[in-house]
């Protein structure tokens, strides 16, 4: 047997321990907002972000439909305030709608594929913790988190810093309270196998309740109480700024939503603030609280507002961009967010807060604080406050939004990787790839199949990525570039949209495809790497002469011409990413979804 063509490991092709670290990748959004990278962002710093979580989708998933208040509005907008009107079916009060559609679908909790992409996504942004809500009565939705954190220490095995978990209880000391966190206690910070999911502040798991509820000579409850380091939940978004009392931990608070300016609270005495919370929206105006749809949805604090003549630019492939009151499609930018993003790098707390990620749907109720047929906590795509990607209008734009700024706010390490200059003879002898050190990780196990219910009458159904892809490296000479990809199994090239390589250079203009302006397409049957130029719309047009490609067991090979991509002087500076088994239609959501993406979603890996 040819040695080449024996499954090589990806120990046998790597010089190093691997590890991902997405504060080096890049990415462009829809908008043209590119992820700052260490020069503009600084040092990383000893800082940390929490993500406010649902978990409660299950139960209403398992007996209802999914409804979709934004498309129903559109086709009966004369319903807004109308809780009878015919086109809410006689559904009763309480009743959940969604706001928007995610992009995978209106999903239960229980689907591996989506908690498990979750988890990539919130890892990737450098979100350290998920506050799941569980506020109200005493629903902490057990079967749904420890399912969470089955899958979560699964994907840590796999390769991925996934964020820790913390709870977020009643919003005062009341008798449920303390049977939650007796519960808590009992099913998941008691076993010693979920220590790894452990969010820690000053020395122990932290957790949002109000520790009055305990009775300190119940012997289960003064273990409670030593075990946690508790911050009280505030529940308005009003709140006046709070002191951090050293003396007397059981009395300091944290937040969840805010207006702008947002609340500080734990001001200590040098004046450094311990929590901020900053929030996609507000279901509040000057007035106070609000149902989102207050006023036909002109009320509240939607995602297009910010306080006082604000804007905010960004260089958008050259070009500054300013983003006020008169952009038209407000929404797609974030204004609101943007606002107490920039508020809370200016105070720099040692903790942020965001809401939210995946809240996802509201009860529609026949009246809420004076609203007719009103929505209190989600309503639209306007009025929602949500940063998980849906499959129309906002699309991942929120997503990016919040990678960036945290990426503002806790610093990178600028170490990126430099590309080797090599020689490789593709189709020749693959060992010669071991040495090259310009090489990029990638999370094991992401392109699972996926096969489960979703909300009443959905079901989804997927196989598994053809090809998993575990590493990449690149290299160039003077006349190519070289790229190897190395899979977990024997490369399958009988499949449906096979693996493409996107690339991006200093040359990608607004015209570009994502950010993209070249592809390489390998062509099995040739042995040939087909380079084209890509523009908006997914319109590809020839840029060169094809390069060589080799395909032995689990390792392709391939080799562009640095002319055909403008990169013919000095080091070339590019970012690229490999797609497999999406991308037919040219949908840049299809790389969350479908087959397998390196690195995942936008991300492209720079040299």
């Amino acid at each position: 047997m040819d040695k080449n063509l024996i499954k090589c490991s990806p120990a046998k092709l790597s010089s190093r321990d691997l590890y991902a670290d997405p504060n080096q990748w890049g990415a462009v959004d829809a908008l043209g907002r590119r992820l700052p990278d260490a020069k503009e962002t600084g040092p990383s710093r000893n800082k940390f972000v929490g993500i406010f979580y649902w978990t409660w989708h299950t139960s209403s998933a398992r007996n209802n439909p999914a409804r979709n208040v934004s498309e129903i509005v559109k086709r009966n907008p004369d319903a807004i305030n109308d809780f009878n009107h015919p086109c809410w079916e006689g559904t009763s009060s309480g009743t959940p709608y969604f706001w928007g559609k995610p992009i995978y679908g209106y999903y239960d909790d229980h689907d591996e594929f989506v908690v498990r992409k979750n988890a990539e996504l919130l890892a990737n942004a450098g979100v350290d913790v998920l506050f799941f809500d569980t506020t109200n009565g005493d629903f902490l939705w057990t079967e749904e988190y420890l399912f969470l954190a089955e899958v979560y220490k699964k994907a840590m095995k796999q390769g991925i810093n996934v964020p820790k978990f913390a709870f977020m209880l009643n919003f005062c000391p009341v008798p449920t309270s303390r049977t939650m966190l007796r519960n808590v206690y009992k099913d998941f910070y008691s076993k010693p196998e979920n220590e790894c999911l452990f969010f820690y502040w000053e020395g122990k798991p932290i957790i949002m309740a109000h520790p009055e509820c305990l009775d300190p000579s119940d012997p289960l409850d003064r273990e409670i109480l030593g075990f946690f380091t508790f911050r009280k939940n505030e529940p308005t978004y009003f709140a006046a700024d709070t002191l951090y009392k050293a003396d007397k931990p059981m009395e300091n608070w944290w937040g969840w939503c805010s207006v702008y300016p947002q609340t500080k609270y734990g001001v200590k005495e040098d004046g450094r603030v311990e929590q901020m919370t900053v929030n996609v929206a507000q279901n509040a105006n000057d007035d106070g609280l609000h149902a989102m749809n207050t006023s036909g949805g002109e009320g509240v604090y939607g995602r297009s507002y910010a306080k006082g003549n604000y804007s905010y630019s960004y260089d958008k492939f050259g070009v500054k961009t300013t983003v006020t009151e008169d952009t038209p499609e407000l929404s797609l930018y974030g204004r609101n967010f943007q606002q107490q993003w920039d508020y809370a790098l200016k105070v720099d707390p040692e903790f942020v807060f965001v809401t939210g990620w995946n809240e996802l749907i509201a009860g529609r109720y026949d009246n809420w604080i004076g609203t007719d047929n009103a929505f209190p906590d989600q309503y639209d795509y306007e009025h929602s406050r949500d940063c998980e990607p849906t499959s129309t209008v906002l699309g991942d734009n929120y997503y990016y939004q919040l990678v960036a700024n945290i990426r503002r706010y806790k610093g990178i390490d600028d170490a990126p990787v430099a590309i080797e200059k090599k020689t490789i003879d593709i189709g020749g002898d693959i060992g010669v790839w071991k040495d090259v050190k310009s090489e990029f990780a990638a999370y094991e196990g992401s392109g699972l199949k996926r096969d489960a219910d979703g909300w009443v009458g959905d079901h989804f159904s997927q196989p598994a990525a053809p090809n998993e892809i575990l590493l990449t490296k690149c290299a160039y000479d003077d006349e190519n570039l070289y790229f190897m990809c190395e899979c977990a199994d024997n490369i399958k090239t009988r499949c449906d949209a096979f693996m493409k390589l996107l690339i991006t250079t200093d040359k990608a203009g607004e015209g570009s495809f994502e950010g993209f302006d070249y592809m390489v397409s390998p062509i099995v049957r040739t042995k040939t790497a087909v380079p084209e130029k890509i523009t908006k719309g997914f319109h590809r047009a020839p840029a060169g002469e094809p390069g060589k490609l080799s395909i032995k067991a689990n390792v392709l090979e391939l080799s562009v011409s640095r002319k055909a991509l403008g990169l013919e002087k000095g080091v070339p500076s590019f970012g690229f990413k490999w797609c497999d088994a999406n991308l037919q239609k040219g949908d840049i959501i299809d790389v969350y979804t479908k087959g397998n993406a390196v690195p995942a979603g936008r991300f492209f890996f720079k040299v």
